[in-house]
């Protein structure tokens, strides 16, 4: 919950959701995206979602892992308050 909080106070994210399903196909189909963005960690995956985006014109952008960057370091330091 405190992840999809951060994540949607950022102002270039349009939308946030959260689904229970192994894959998202079924969530992108009545989304229909024009961009799927997945965390560095997926480099190299195969994303079974990437053809289904495809076939409207959409695209799964994989940005980069970044060493030392992640939402969870974040919100513990966020959680800790002032220094």
């Amino acid at each position: 919950a405190d992840r999809v909080r951060v994540l949607r106070a950022l102002a270039c994210v349009d939308a946030v959701a959260v689904f229970d399903e192994d894959t998202p196909e079924r969530l992108l189909g009545a989304l229909r995206p024009d961009v799927w963005v997945k965390g560095g960690d997926y480099a190299g995956a195969d994303l079974p979602e990437a053809d289904l985006l495809q076939a409207w014109g959409g695209q799964a952008v994989l940005l980069p892992y970044l060493d030392g960057r992640s939402s969870t370091a974040l919100l513990s330091r966020a959680t800790e308050g002032p220094r």
